[in-house]
């Protein structure tokens, strides 16, 4: 986004305004459900880990990554991913948007940013009927 400057002052440079908790990097099996969104550069999905629903977020390395994923977009599958667990900065004005309340709001337990993911890792799992229904409606919305 760009720098902060004050005199003989230097703050590092913002990537986002999800905040690493620490530096450590886990491994786990997701479960993606049916909101998977590929905007520009950034992947965005709801899943499952363990029970706890998450937002993740990935930026796509180059439009190669891009186009294999819109090809093979990981709904209702799960896959192996590496992330960094995030916490979201706190709502800095009480008129506007509050993205610490929509996470409650939709019982999202937290945000991961995502440091490795393939669609190659991607297994399909057993889909009850609204799951089946879920799937169908979503393949023909890709295919418009």
């Amino acid at each position: 986004m760009g720098y902060l400057t004050y005199p003989k002052l230097l703050l590092p440079q913002i990537d986002s305004f999800n905040i690493p908790i620490d530096h450590k990097s886990y491994t786990n099996v997701i479960e993606f459900g049916d909101k998977v969104l590929i905007d520009g550069d950034l992947f965005q999905a709801n899943g499952d880990i363990n029970g706890k629903s998450y937002k993740v977020f990935y930026k796509l390395k180059n439009e190669h990554e891009k186009n294999k994923l819109l090809n093979t977009m990981p709904f209702m599958k799960n896959c192996i991913i590496t992330y960094n667990k995030t916490i979201t900065l706190p709502n800095t004005n009480n008129l506007k948007f509050n993205y610490n309340e929509y996470l409650l709001e939709h019982e999202i337990d937290g945000v991961l940013k995502l440091k490795n993911f393939s669609v190659g890792s991607c297994k399909k799992r057993y889909l009850n009927v609204i799951e089946k229904g879920q799937l169908y409606r979503e393949r023909l919305i890709q295919n418009l």
